[in-house]
C-alpha cells in the first residue's frame, strides 16, 4: 500500500544546537538529533517542523544539508518575555547566542520560519517538564531525595491550584503539601525550603510565560503565519484570552494528560465556536508506555472515534513518542474508524496549514511516499521523498519487488 509521507508539525530535538522547548533547556548533542531525525524517517515521516522556540535559520539550513532525507522547518518564539521565562527555569542552551525577534526571523527566512511556536511548555506553563525535571532537581539539590516524574507531579499538585496558576498558600493546603512531601521521603528540614525554591524558580516562569504568550499573540496577528500554541491544564486560560488574535491558530496536544478527556472535548469546541479564524485543535503520539499517561492515550483515542482530532503530531514526551502511523492504526482498530478518514490529520490538513505543497499524492505534487505492507501497514517498509528513495527497511527488498524502481540507500545515516 502506498499513502502520503506523514507531515508532523510538532517535533523537538531535530535541529543540532537548537535549545529545547521554551525553557531553552541544553539541546542534545549533534549525532542525537540526526537520530532523531533517523526515527522520524523510519516511521514515515516527509516533512517534519521543529517546534523549539529559540531557533536559528542559519542551523536549520546547516541541517537541510545533512539531512537531505526529510523536509525541515522551524517555528520560533523570540521575544524578550520568553528569553526571561526560560531563564527563570533554565536557559541553559541560550549561552552566548543572540536571536533574532520571531518577527524578523519570519520576514527575513520566511523558507524557513514558517510560524510562531510552540509558545509556552510543560517547563514554563507548569506542566510535564516541570514535573519529571525541574521539580526532581530542586528536590535532590536540596536533600538528595531522587524523585521520579510521578512524585514530581503529585509536588507539583500540592503547590500549585493548575486552573489558576497560584501557589497554594491556605493553612489547610501547606498540611496537604506537607504530607504529600512526607510521603515522597522529604525530610521535614528540607520541605519549607523545596517549596520556596519551587515556587521562586516556577512562579516569575510562568507570568513571564503568560506575557510571551500575548507577545507571540500580537506577532502571529502581525505576520499572519500560523500560531502553535501548548495546550495543558495550566494554560487553558492563557490561551481563551488571546485565542482572538492570532490569523491560524493549532492547539498543541488537546489530549494532554493533565487535561481530563471530558474537559479536553468541550474546550476544544468552545474554542473553535468562539473563534472567527481558522483553529485546528491538535492530538500528539506521546509515548503512551510513560507513567500517568493513561488519560492521554484515551483522549487521544477518543479525538479519533468522535473526528475531533484536526491535526496529529508527535511532540517529543520526554525525548519519546509513539509512531503517529502506529499509534493511529491502533486507535482506528479499537474504535471502528475507518483509517483513511483520519489519514489527512497527519498529511494534507497540516500541509495546507503551513502553505506545503506535500501530503498529497497527486500528479504534480512532490513525490513524497510511504511504502508499507497492506496486512502490517504499521512499519514502513519504504520512505520516498521528492521521487528519491530515503529509507528503506532491512529485509524489504522482496516486498517491493516490482513496485519501486528508485534508487537510494538500504539505511539512513546522517552524514551521508
Amino acid at each position: 500500500m502506498a499513502e502520503p509521507a506523514v507531515v508532523n508539525i510538532h517535533a523537538h530535538g531535530i535541529i543540532p544546537g537548537t535549545p529545547l522547548f521554551s525553557s531553552a533547556s541544553e539541546p542534545p548533542v549533534p549525532e542525537q538529533t540526526l537520530e532523531n531525525l533517523r526515527i522520524h524517517l523510519r516511521q514515515g515521516t516527509g516533512t517534519i517542523i521543529s517546534a523549539d522556540n529559540f531557533c536559528d535559520p542559519v542551523a536549520v539550513r546547516t541541517v537541510r544539508r545533512a539531512f537531505p532525507y526529510l523536509s525541515i522547518y522551524t517555528l520560533s518564539n523570540v521575544n524578550p518575555h520568553a528569553l526571561a521565562a526560560a531563564r527563570c527555569v533554565d536557559g541553559r542552551g541560550l549561552s552566548e547566542a543572540r536571536f533574532l525577534d520571531t518577527e524578523t526571523q519570519i520576514r527575513r527566512h520566511p523558507d524557513v520560519v514558517i510560524g510562531v511556536g510552540e509558545v509556552g511548555s510543560g517547563a514554563t506553563f507548569l506542566g510535564g517538564v516541570a514535573a519529571y525535571r525541574i521539580i526532581p532537581d530542586i528536590v535532590r539539590a536540596r536533600c538528595g531525595v531522587v524523585l521520579g516524574e510521578r512524585g514530581g507531579e503529585r509536588l507539583k499538585k500540592a503547590l500549585y491550584d493548575l486552573r489558576t496558576l497560584i501557589p497554594r498558600e491556605s493553612p489547610e493546603e501547606l498540611k496537604k503539601y506537607r504530607e504529600a512531601a512526607a510521603d515522597l521521603g522529604i525530610p521535614v528540614g528540607s520541605m519549607d525550603g523545596i517549596r520556596r525554591d519551587i515556587v521562586e524558580r516556577l512562579g516569575p516562569a510562568v507570568k513571564e510565560e503568560m506575557e510571551s504568550t500575548r507577545y507571540a499573540a500580537q506577532v502571529a496577528k502581525m505576520t499572519g503565519a500560523p500560531m502553535l500554541v501548548h495546550t495543558g491544564l495550566p494554560s487553558l486560560g492563557v490561551i481563551e484570552r488571546i485565542a482572538d488574535l492570532p490569523r491560524v491558530l493549532v492547539l498543541g496536544h488537546t489530549n494532554h494528560p493533565a487535561i481530563p478527556p471530558d474537559e479536553a472535548m468541550a474546550w476544544v469546541r468552545s474554542i473553535k465556536e468562539r473563534r472567527k479564524y481558522p483553529t485546528y485543535a491538535g492530538a500528539s503520539t506521546f509515548n503512551s508506555a510513560r507513567e500517568g499517561f493513561t488519560d492521554e492515550l484515551e483522549t487521544f483515542v477518543r479525538f479519533i472515534d468522535e473526528g475531533a482530532a484536526d491535526i496529529i503530531s508527535t511532540d517529543y514526551g520526554a525525548g519519546h513518542h509513539d509512531p503517529i502511523r502506529g499509534r493511529v492504526l491502533a486507535a482506528c482498530k479499537e474504535t471502528g474508524k475507518e483509517y483513511w478518514r483520519v489519514l489527512p490529520a497527519f498529511t494534507s490538513t497540516p500541509a495546507d496549514v503551513f502553505g506545503f505543497d506535500s501530503g498529497v499524492l497527486a500528479e504534480g505534487r512532490p513525490a513524497d511516499v510511504v511504502l508499507a505492507n497492506i496486512d502490517d501497514p504499521r512499519t514502513p517498509l519504504a520512505v520516498v521523498h521528492r521521487g528519491r528513495l530515503a529509507y528503506r527497511a532491512e529485509g524489504a527488498e522482496d516486498a517491493l519487488s516490482g513496485c519501486l524502481e528508485l534508487e537510494g540507500p538500504s539505511t539512513v545515516k546522517g552524514d551521508e
